[in-house]
């Protein structure tokens, strides 16, 4: 399994990087380990790129494990309604 560790700020700033990470993550089709303790500050489009590759993990059948995710991260994906795609307890899904 491949292990992602997210920045503290997920923005967008680090959109285009953190893509390519997480494309290759993947691409590789082993799985991803997102490390999501550190993330302090977000944004829209940063919230919006982990929603996306959690959704397409899904729909290849990858595992991904959520590690640690922030409260800030959980909390801005409940006010944009995708707190089903980033759970808030740690876990595979």
């Amino acid at each position: 399994m491949q292990s992602i560790v997210l920045p503290d700020s997920l923005d967008i700033s680090y959109a285009a990087e953190l893509h390519a990470l997480l494309r290759d993550g993947l691409e590789a089709g082993e799985g991803v380990e997102l490390q999501a303790a550190g993330v302090s500050r977000l944004d829209t489009a940063g919230v919006q790129l982990v929603a996306a590759f959690l959704h397409e993990a899904r729909a290849r059948s990858l595992p991904v494990q959520l590690v640690e995710p922030s409260d800030v991260l959980v909390s801005a994906a409940e006010r944009l309604g995708l707190a089903d795609l980033i759970p808030a307890a740690t876990g595979t899904f």
